[in-house]
């Protein structure tokens, strides 16, 4: 039995190594082949921003972050949650297929900011249920601060 590892690989089949029949060729005893082992999937949260540069209480505001694939097999129904101050901002987020190699941009449902003034902490959870297969599952968090000021 053999464990493939991430990369490329070669299998050769070869019969009667020791030449030990008498044949009419001798030379058409082996065969191979090359192929590439595909690590798992290894989804990675990039680039979390707000959408406003200067929130003020009475906006509305957006979350958005780059959910990346870093890992070469490909990923499906791939859960993205947003989180301020512990509570979830609307309805979690699918990505219905993320390819190895591959991001995509996920944007929160609007959470308002009245009557919110201060600072609040933002976190994105990629897979937080630990669906999807991954080679690291330590890379799936992001989190940042903000400050609303004044308004309503």
């Amino acid at each position: 039995m053999w464990t493939a590892t991430a990369g490329a690989h070669t299998v050769e089949v070869v019969v009667d190594p020791g030449n030990a029949i008498a044949e009419i060729d001798e030379a058409n005893n082996s065969s191979s082949s090359s192929f590439a082992a595909q690590t798992k999937a290894d989804l990675n949260l990039r680039a979390l921003s707000l959408s406003a540069v200067r929130a003020k209480g009475g906006d509305l505001l957006t979350f958005t972050v780059q959910v990346a694939n870093l890992g070469q097999a490909g990923a499906a129904d791939v859960a993205v949650r947003f989180v301020v101050d512990g509570a979830q901002v609307g309805a979690q987020r699918t990505i219905a297929q993320l390819a190895g190699g591959a991001s995509a941009a996920v944007a929160s449902d609007a959470w308002n900011a009245s009557h919110r003034d201060g600072q609040h902490t933002v976190q994105v959870l990629v897979d937080p249920a630990n669906a999807v297969p991954e080679s690291n599952e330590a890379n799936n968090a992001a989190a940042g601060t903000f400050r609303v000021k004044g308004g309503r």
